[in-house]
């Protein structure tokens, strides 16, 4: 189970954890102090769904705050969207309607993602208009990695495809649809990459299309003018940027960022948010910390706060100060630390040897329904 997963159910071992230490005044009093003190700014147009457009504006802020600070130092090889390679070519990934894209088809989508999104993170240019369009495959890469799942439009149209060649044979079992794959059919592997294009194009106009892009390019800006102020970004900067830390080993969690000011080693998640932060906002970062060990580099912590995207504000506050007036049970980091890792380590440890990924719990159910072999064949 992810750390955000656990957050959002009240009886999971780190929303417990909480439950059982917190003072819900500290709450109050630290949250008030992470809130950005500068307006934030709205979203300049009601996109068709707001929580697609302002999920995926978020995932998009993450990586441009990165490749805005690493410059050519960008890796994609180090990004979310790069490790959805491996997943592409392992499992078969199920949707609604017993809809499925096999392994050598979303590798294929996988790749000629990663192909068009990558010219803009080998520039240098945030606010290139067609580039922001472009590097936006990545965010639907990182967010088929933390899912499992394509945008239905991707997954429609290809099986559309599919269909229409003879390669999907779709019939009706027990009510619902499923499909068998023909074995002496040949699909074209330009034309499934033409498709997933043609999706990606579809489903960023469901984002808002150059209303999207004007967010992007208003956020950009935002970043670039923090640094020039003392509430901002300031000299701050970057150590390291979306990684997991030791003990993600017992949850699935990573974090944004951990930022250099001056002395201070800063735990950083960056929130591209239109509403005040709230609760969770702060428990998922305190996690962060809490998750953090010396086998982490580097191996101390000192700060913790967050980036609003949305005014360029950098709030943060001391660790120690923050594990006082939040968790007032333990005497220091260390103590409510350890107290932390125990709660989740127990369950984790015991579950870590049952299937991790839903494609194959859902290819058995599938298999037993309607007794459906898929093939693995090459191109």
């Amino acid at each position: 189970m992810s750390l955000t997963s656990q957050l959002n159910t009240s009886h999971s071992d780190v929303s417990k954890f909480f439950a059982d230490n917190e003072s819900k005044s500290g709450m109050v009093e630290c949250l008030k102090l992470l809130q950005s003190t500068t307006p934030l700014s709205r979203m300049a147009f009601k996109p068709e769904k707001m929580i697609n457009t302002t999920t995926y504006l978020g995932v998009m802020a993450d990586y441009l705050f990165r490749f805005y600070y690493l410059g050519n130092d960008f890796q994609i090889e180090k990004t979310i969207a790069y490790k959805c390679i491996d997943i592409c070519n392992r499992y078969i990934s199920f949707h609604p309607d017993n809809k499925c894209i096999v392994k050598p088809i979303g590798s294929i989508i996988t790749a000629k993602l990663l192909q068009t999104g990558t010219p803009f993170f080998n520039r240098t240019l945030l606010d290139d208009r067609h580039g922001l369009y472009r590097a936006t495959t990545f965010a639907v890469l990182d967010a088929f990695f933390r899912s499992e799942r394509w945008p239905s439009i991707i997954i429609e149209n290809i099986c559309e495809y599919l269909i229409s060649i003879g390669w999907w044979k779709k019939f009706e079992f027990e009510g619902e649809y499923v499909y068998e794959e023909s074995r002496s059919v040949e699909f074209s592997k330009n034309e499934v990459e033409r498709i997933a294009i043609q999706s990606f194009d579809e489903f960023y106009d469901t984002l808002g299309g150059d209303d999207f892009t004007f967010e992007l390019i208003n956020i950009v800006n935002i970043m670039k003018e923090s640094k020039k102020i003392n509430n901002g970004l300031g000299e701050a900067q970057i150590r390291i940027s979306n990684e997991t830390m030791y003990n993600s080993r017992f949850i699935g969690a990573d974090f944004d960022a951990v930022m250099i000011k001056g002395n201070d080693m800063i735990m950083t998640d960056i929130k591209t948010l239109t509403r005040p932060l709230t609760k969770k906002d702060l428990l998922q970062l305190i996690s962060y910390c809490l998750l953090w060990s010396k086998k982490d580099e580097p191996p101390r912590i000192t700060h913790a706060g967050i980036y609003h995207g949305r005014s360029g504000d950098y709030k943060y506050l001391p660790l120690p100060d923050i594990i006082r007036m939040t968790l007032p049970t333990f005497e220091s980091i260390e103590d409510a630390r350890s107290e932390f890792i125990s709660r989740i380590a127990p369950h984790e440890e015991k579950t870590s040897t049952k299937p991790t990924v839903s494609a194959a719990r859902s290819l058995a159910n599938a298999q037993r329904k309607a007794a459906i072999a898929f093939s693995s064949r090459k191109l």
